[in-house]
């Protein structure tokens, strides 16, 4: 009796240390693959510019789906003066982002102001539009493990930002 109940908790251990990570990787997958969200903010209804992409981004679900410690900077930038010149500058957490500049961030993406207006109309295709014509830049500022740990529920974004 007593090893008809051994074997049986050891089918359940395994069946917990098998089953519960395939049901993540089959979630992970599905949020990824089939639905394939975009970056939206439904409740904007001007158009996007320098002046007020912080604002513009402040209600993409992007914002909302970020983990509480994470730091994104968001920078648009021209080539007026031969160089990269900074314009707006954003650092976007958890439910908020701020202008302003930051040197403590996990990524800094860096997008030709060019394509600022775009933003408004679709995020997912101004971003793969000027991520095709090197238009964008991501820069990591810390290693990849803690990156997918801390971005893991941004990850189905992969595709709409075209890593996927």
């Amino acid at each position: 009796m007593e090893k008809t109940q051994k074997s049986k908790t050891k089918k359940i251990i395994w069946i917990v240390l098998i089953g519960v990570p395939l049901l993540i990787l089959a979630s992970f997958a599905y949020s990824v693959f089939i639905l394939k969200p975009e970056i939206k903010n439904n409740s904007w209804n001007g158009q996007v510019n320098e002046n007020n992409v912080c604002e513009f981004l402040s209600g993409t679900n992007l914002v909302e789906d970020l983990s509480k410690n994470s730091i994104v900077s968001f920078k648009t930038y021209d080539f007026n003066t031969g160089y990269r010149d900074i314009g707006a500058s954003c650092t976007m957490t958890k439910g908020k982002v701020i202008s302003g500049q930051t040197t403590e961030y996990d990524v800094e993406i860096q997008l030709h102001k060019k394509y600022v207006s775009d933003l408004g109309k679709n995020v997912c295709g101004t971003i793969q539009t000027s991520k095709k014509t090197n238009d964008l830049d991501f820069e990591l500022n810390t290693s990849l493990i803690k990156l997918f740990f801390k971005y893991i529920k941004t990850l189905k974004y992969g595709n709409c930002a075209g890593f996927i």
